[in-house]
């Protein structure tokens, strides 16, 4: 029971998928199904910044100077 929690703490979800959003403007710059394919493409594979800003421990929802959503979550902050 317990590692069934664990994994489950662990794993975050990707929800409806992932918005890039130009941190000056608002505008959304790309969507992404998940954190690692925007990571990738960004070139900050294996970092944690993006998941850091979509789990709220970022105030500002920014990493990488751009802001990051959960894709059914933007627009209700």
């Amino acid at each position: 029971a317990q590692e069934a929690a664990a994994a489950k703490k662990r794993k975050s979800p990707n929800k409806s998928g992932v918005l890039q959003v130009d941190a000056e403007t608002g505008k959304i710059i790309a969507e992404y199904k998940t954190q690692k394919e925007a990571l990738i493409a960004i070139d900050k594979e294996g970092k944690s910044g993006i998941g850091d800003a979509l789990n709220g421990r970022t105030k500002t929802h920014k990493a990488y100077g751009f802001k990051w959503y959960f894709k059914d979550e933007y627009g209700k902050q």
